[in-house]
C-alpha cells in the first residue's frame, strides 16, 4: 500500500505543469496576424448614384480587389483544468477584424470614395496612384476555448495542445481608413471615412481552431504561443452587403501565478 501511495503521489506531482498550473492559472497574450473577409450581395439598390452602381455591382467589382491586412489582439485569460487531458480557456480582450480593398493605378477622372476630395481623381500626372481602404471591425472579444493535451515533453517543461472553441464579439467601433500611395488630395494622404458602406452588427459570433504550446522557461517564467484560425459563420453586417471575416493570428504571452502575491 505504501509503495502504491508513493507511486500515485509521484505520478500526480509529475503530471502537474508547475506550481502555477496545478489546477488553474491566469495568463495574458498579445496577438498579431492577418485578417480578410468574404463579401456577398444580391441587392439591386443603388450604392453609388454617380455611376448608377448597385450594391451587387459594387461588391462584385470590389471583391476582386480585396486582400488581407494585418490585425491585432490583446487578451487576459483564465485557464482551468477539467481532467482527462482537457483544459478550459476563457478570455476577455480586444480583437481587430476586417479586410482591405485596393484601387490601383488610378487614372484621371476615375471615381474613388465620394468622401475623398471631389470623389474622383483630378490628376493628369504619370505617377502611379493607389488607394488602400482598410475596413476595421473593433470588438470586445469573449472567447471560450477548450484545449486537449496532445503531447508533453519528458522533462515536463513543454506541452502541446489542440484548441477549439467559440467567441462572442461585441462591436466597439467600425471604421474605414483610406491611405493614398504616391499622391495626395487636398494635401492629405490619409482619410478617416464615416460612410463605410457596411452596417456593422452590434453582436456576432466566431469559430476558432488551432493549437497551443506551453513552455516553462524557468521556475518563475512560463510562456504561451497559440496560433488560431478564426471564421465568422454569419455576416457581421446588416444591410445590403454581407461580410464574413476570417483571420489567422498568433497569440503569445505569459502565465501569471497569483499565489505569490498572497504572501
Amino acid at each position: 500500500m505504501r509503495k502504491f501511495l508513493l507511486g500515485a503521489l509521484s505520478f500526480i506531482s509529475l503530471s502537474t505543469f508547475g506550481q502555477s498550473m496545478d489546477d488553474s492559472y491566469y495568463s495574458i497574450t498579445l496577438g498579431g496576424g492577418l485578417t480578410g473577409a468574404t463579401t456577398t450581395s444580391s441587392s439591386q439598390l443603388i450604392y453609388d448614384d454617380r455611376q448608377n452602381l448597385t450594391y451587387e455591382q459594387f461588391n462584385n467589382d470590389s471583391k476582386n480587389n480585396q486582400t488581407m491586412r494585418l490585425n491585432l489582439s490583446a487578451h487576459a485569460w483564465y485557464n482551468k483544468t477539467l481532467g482527462f487531458n482537457w483544459t478550459m480557456q476563457a478570455g476577455l480582450g480586444y480583437l481587430d477584424m476586417g479586410f482591405r480593398r485596393e484601387q490601383n493605378n488610378l487614372q484621371d477622372g476615375e471615381y474613388i470614395h465620394k468622401e475623398i476630395g471631389e470623389g474622383k481623381i483630378l490628376d493628369k500626372t504619370n505617377v502611379e496612384k493607389n488607394i488602400n481602404y482598410d475596413y476595421r471591425f473593433h470588438y470586445l472579444d469573449i472567447p471560450v476555448w477548450f484545449n486537449y493535451e496532445l503531447y508533453k515533453s519528458k522533462d515536463y517543461k513543454t506541452m502541446y495542445q489542440f484548441t477549439g472553441g467559440v467567441a462572442a464579439n461585441v462591436l466597439i467601433k467600425h471604421q474605414l481608413t483610406a491611405r493614398l500611395e504616391n499622391f495626395t488630395i487636398d494635401g492629405e494622404d490619409k482619410f478617416q471615412i464615416n460612410n463605410t458602406g457596411y452596417e456593422a452588427r452590434a453582436f456576432t459570433m466566431q469559430l476558432n481552431l488551432g493549437f497551443k504550446v506551453i513552455h516553462k522557461l524557468d521556475k518563475e517564467t512560463t510562456i504561451i504561443v497559440q496560433p488560431i484560425y478564426s471564421i465568422h459563420p454569419m455576416s457581421v453586417t446588416n444591410g445590403q452587403i454581407d461580410v464574413m471575416p476570417y483571420s489567422f493570428i498568433v497569440h503569445a504571452g505569459l502565465v501569471f501565478d497569483l499565489n505569490k502575491f498572497k504572501d
